[in-house]
C-alpha cells in the first residue's frame, strides 16, 4: 500500500549556475519538511523551493522529478 509522500527539491542555481532541481529530503510528514525548510532554508528565495507530493514509490517520485525538469531529470 503506497502512502503519501513530500519531497523538497530545491533549485541551486545561485550554488552551481546548472539551474537543475536537486532533493533534498524526504517525509511522510509534510510538517517535516516545512521544519527542514525553516531551519536550512529560511532565506531562499521564493520560487527556489518546491515541495513535491507523491506516492511514496522511488518511481513515482522520479517521474515528478522529471514532469518538474521538463522530461530531463534521470
Amino acid at each position: 500500500m503506497n502512502r503519501i509522500y513530500y519531497t523538497l527539491v530545491v533549485n541551486e542555481e545561485h550554488i552551481s549556475g546548472n539551474g537543475w532541481w536537486n532533493i533534498e529530503f524526504g517525509s511522510y510528514s509534510r510538517a517535516e519538511v516545512l521544519e527542514v525548510i525553516e531551519d536550512d532554508w529560511y532565506d531562499a528565495p521564493k520560487g527556489q523551493i518546491k515541495i513535491l507530493t507523491t506516492s511514496d514509490g522511488q518511481g513515482a517520485i522520479d517521474a515528478a522529478m522529471r514532469k518538474l525538469e521538463g522530461g530531463q531529470w534521470s
